[in-house]
């Protein structure tokens, strides 16, 4: 995904006890996350990874505010 156009960053997460995992990406607009679900290369990535979850719960934010350190 990270060559995909309007790609800003992805990160996951695994929680202390490895039970639970959460991932997220960052993109620059609506419609480049529309383009890349309209793309078969990530849907087979992502199609990939639910297939050992025991559960799988996509959830679409829109970024509100943005706190930075510096």
């Amino acid at each position: 995904m990270r060559h995909l156009p309007g790609f800003v960053s992805a990160n996951l997460h695994i929680s202390q006890d490895k039970r639970h995992v959460a991932t997220y990406a960052q993109w620059r607009s609506q419609h480049a996350v529309d383009a890349m679900m309209a793309n078969e290369d990530p849907q087979t990535q992502m199609r990939e990874a639910a297939s050992i979850a025991t559960s799988f719960d996509p959830i679409y934010y829109e970024l509100r505010d943005k706190l930075s350190g510096e």
